[in-house]
């Protein structure tokens, strides 16, 4: 096993991640950075993704309640697109292939 790099290592060398957003999220991170530049008298030039989402990461990992804010929102995530096997399975059993589509 390797040693874990060292934190200047990891300085020195940057991590490249792929993303994929939905159109929405994609929007609304757009929306974020023109505001962000606004807020912080910055060119809109300077707003970068990669520079949002570094910060983005700092203040979950640094704020208790952003953490709390973004572990909600990933369960709400989470609980919308679990369905239950047995729900699943339960919604289909009182379908009988056989059946005559006007019956159903």
């Amino acid at each position: 096993m390797t040693a874990p790099a060292s934190s200047a290592d990891s300085r020195a060398k940057p991590v490249r991640i792929t993303v994929d957003l939905a159109p929405a999220d994609y929007q609304a991170l757009n929306r974020w950075l023109a505001k962000a530049a606004v807020e912080l008298d910055q060119p809109f030039s300077r707003m970068t993704q990669a520079r949002a989402l570094r910060a983005m990461i700092r203040a979950t990992a640094a704020d208790d309640v952003v953490n709390d804010v973004v572990l909600d929102l990933l369960r709400r995530e989470h609980e919308r697109e679990a369905e239950p096997d047995d729900f699943v399975q339960d919604r289909h059993a009182d379908l009988d292939p056989n059946a005559d589509e006007a019956e159903l």
